[in-house]
């Protein structure tokens, strides 16, 4: 009986844990969605996946963890700027700044405005092993595949047709990158010049420098630093901006995206 009352605790400790968790998901995504236009579908569905995928890890660590003491979660905001501290004209400073940044792969400097065209310059190629994508695509859609070059990978890629044509499937722009494999993938350095190999001191000071808002939040499990930026580019079109590095205790992940009304691009790796 005592086994069994144990169990029942753990349970609703960790159903009060995922509500928690729950309730800040919501509450962050409400504050998002009250200036941001509707999603395209796939990134509706990307959010989603976002969120479920958060939620069973966290059930999984509440339930693995050694101790009731070790605390779920954490928000430090010690020395960070919050994008309400920023005047109008700073955030429209700021998304300039955003605009104009690049990322590199293997040396190569590509854009938010890339094509598969662009990568396929530079020496990558699609992964025809599983499947071939349509050689054209239509209005909206977005297909997803494989790219190598040489020995190196990228595990996911997905372009999306953004105009109102029938555009070869070369032409469209890469809306998301996933890239993994530690043994085959590429270098990759992010926006503002991140890594995923900076220690928190160098990712924090990156953030600083650059005037970024952002917020610091502690897990049991990670920590993570994160930069959140919405208003309107220098055509009145609503877009904003994310920027992100996590750190575990078995690895380190940076990611970074790109959403307007017409568009959104997002790269992890």
């Amino acid at each position: 009986m005592a086994v069994q009352n144990q169990t029942q605790n753990t349970k609703d400790d960790l159903l009060d844990q995922l509500s928690d968790v729950d309730t800040k998901l919501d509450q962050e995504e409400t504050r998002k969605t009250q200036v941001k236009p509707a999603a395209k579908p796939h990134t509706a569905r990307n959010i989603m996946l976002c969120a479920l995928g958060i939620c069973m890890g966290l059930g999984m660590h509440a339930v693995l963890a050694p101790s009731a003491s070790d605390p779920l979660s954490t928000i430090t905001n010690n020395n960070t700027i919050s994008e309400d501290d920023l005047s109008d004209e700073e955030v429209s400073k700021l998304i300039g700044q955003w605009s104009k940044q690049t990322y590199t792969i293997n040396g190569a400097t590509y854009t938010f405005g890339s094509t598969l065209e662009d990568f396929e310059k530079n020496g990558w190629k699609i992964d025809t092993t599983d499947a071939t994508p349509t050689a054209v695509l239509t209005p909206d859609q977005e297909v997803e595949m494989k790219l190598t070059n040489g020995a190196y990978k990228i595990e996911s890629c997905a372009v999306t047709n953004n105009t109102n044509v029938n555009t070869a499937l070369e032409k469209c722009t890469i809306s998301h990158l996933y890239i993994f494999d530690e043994d085959t993938s590429a270098t990759v350095v992010g926006p503002y010049g991140i890594t995923s190999s900076m220690s928190q001191d160098e990712i924090k000071k990156i953030m600083k420098d650059a005037g970024l808002p952002y917020e610091a939040d502690k897990y049991s499990y990670s920590q993570s630093y994160s930069s959140y930026l919405s208003g309107e580019d220098e055509n009145n079109h609503y877009v904003s901006y994310d920027l992100s590095a996590s750190f575990y205790s078995y690895d380190n992940s940076v990611s970074f995206s790109k959403y307007t009304s017409y568009e959104d691009v997002y790269v992890s790796f």
